[in-house]
């Protein structure tokens, strides 16, 4: 039974809450900064380097979501290197300055992507005890952070990446800095698409909508459809949501930055429909055909799914849940069906499966622990104790399996860099 008198919420300094979070910041830091060096520097950080290098120089990006470059140029502005090059005349060399600063600024968005999803956490644990709930939350943060898909039949091949959804990722900069904005954008509109927002909430949100556009749009692409398909069925059953907020919020500022970006970033390239194409590009690294896509997408979204089937109807009211599973759903039509011709691919489709995927799995996280919460304050009869034990073995084994297949993960990209692909 929980104990209201010791909730979450009854905290008022704020001080347990605080350290929770410094403590969450420093083990994050110190978890993917092994992660990060290696990897970064060898595969896709290393070619953004380039576009911030580029950037500094002309004061024109390349690219047409230029936020992590932008990032990296303040953050090694800021970072006093002759200073430390008195201590290592090395760490004043410009290759490595800029790879410091690249490392650096992942960390920060990490941690900052950490920090909104304990937040999220401890605000579903609402009910339990703060003994309970800060270190439970702040565990479940540092998982949902490492899981990947469950790759357990593919170990002997050595891929535990390549023809999976991904979850998590170490080497791809534009999805470590789209991440925490994506998760913002996400909760600011579903927590109020069918309140009356003022206007510093459209305002905040027409921000985040325009500031996930320039960290990548694989989100938003996913988002806008997502939000249109799901308004219509809730028009349908006779809901109504701000109009005002989803038009000036999220809408309008996002359909006049993706015009931005595509007049002025014209790469001379085209997004064509070619079904299974991306597809098959990253199955056929591992001799697999196409039909390996499907049991694929299943393991890489097992905890979703069970979470779903395990508590089946009892989601209907959860706005955020039944989002998230509509955006993953175009994310993967996306990435399914549609190729980039005429210009190199920089991941932008399969980084709509995977980011939508991601948020996902943290709704479905928010969803158990919600459920836990609830459970906890209920006089449960014997039979529906049965039913819940049921249901939770079942989610904590699908949990289980993702969180050991991100462990194997993070293991090998720390000691064999990307060879396990």
């Amino acid at each position: 039974m929980a104990e209201p008198s010791r909730a979450v919420h009854a905290d008022p300094s704020g001080r347990v809450r605080s350290i929770s979070q410094v403590l969450l910041g420093i083990v994050i830091a110190a978890l993917y900064l092994p992660a990060l060096a290696p990897v970064g520097v060898r595969t896709d950080i290393s070619a953004h380097l380039v576009f911030a290098q580029h950037l500094s120089l002309t004061g024109r990006s390349p690219v047409a979501y230029p936020l992590f470059h932008q990032a990296t140029i303040v953050v090694r502005a800021l970072i006093p290197f002759e200073l430390l090059a008195k201590v290592n005349p090395d760490l004043d060399a410009r290759l490595t300055t800029w790879d410091i600063a690249a490392v650096a600024t992942l960390l920060g968005f990490v941690i900052l992507t950490a920090e909104l999803v304990y937040s999220r956490f401890l605000a579903d644990a609402s009910l339990w005890s703060r003994r309970r709930a800060y270190p439970v939350c702040l565990a479940l943060t540092l998982c949902a952070l490492t899981v990947t898909p469950v790759t357990i039949l593919t170990w002997s091949r050595h891929q535990l990446l390549r023809g999976y959804v991904g979850i998590n990722t170490f080497d791809s900069p534009t999805f470590i800095v789209l991440t925490p904005l994506a998760l913002a954008l996400f909760w600011q509109l579903t927590d109020r698409l069918f309140c009356r927002s003022g206007t510093r909430a459209t305002a905040f949100l027409a921000v985040l909508s325009l500031l996930t556009l320039h960290a990548k749009p694989s989100y938003t692409v996913c988002l806008l459809p997502a939000v249109c398909l799901f308004i219509v069925v809730a028009r349908a059953r006779q809901k109504s949501p701000d109009w005002r907020l989803v038009l000036l919020g999220l809408v309008v500022p996002s359909v006049l930055y993706l015009a931005y970006q595509e007049l002025t970033f014209d790469q001379q390239g085209s997004v064509v429909i070619a079904p299974f194409e991306e597809v098959s590009f990253f199955l056929e690294a591992h001799d697999q055909s196409i039909w390996m896509f499907f049991p694929l997408l299943l393991l890489s979204a097992l905890f979703p799914v069970t979470v779903t089937l395990a508590y089946w109807g009892q989601w209907r009211h959860r706005t955020s849940f039944i989002l998230a599973w509509v955006t993953f759903a175009i994310g993967v039509a996306l990435y399914s069906l549609l190729s980039i011709r005429g210009r190199p691919d920089y991941g932008d489709f399969i980084t709509c499966a995977q980011i939508s995927l991601l948020i996902l799995f943290v709704e479905s996280m928010r969803f158990v622990i919600a459920q836990q919460s609830d459970v906890g304050i209920r006089n449960a009869t014997s039979r529906s104790t049965l039913s819940f034990d049921l249901r939770m073995s079942l989610v904590t084994v699908a949990f289980t399996l993702h969180v050991v297949c991100g462990t194997l993960f993070y293991y090998q990209e720390v000691t064999n860099p990307a060879d396990w692909w």
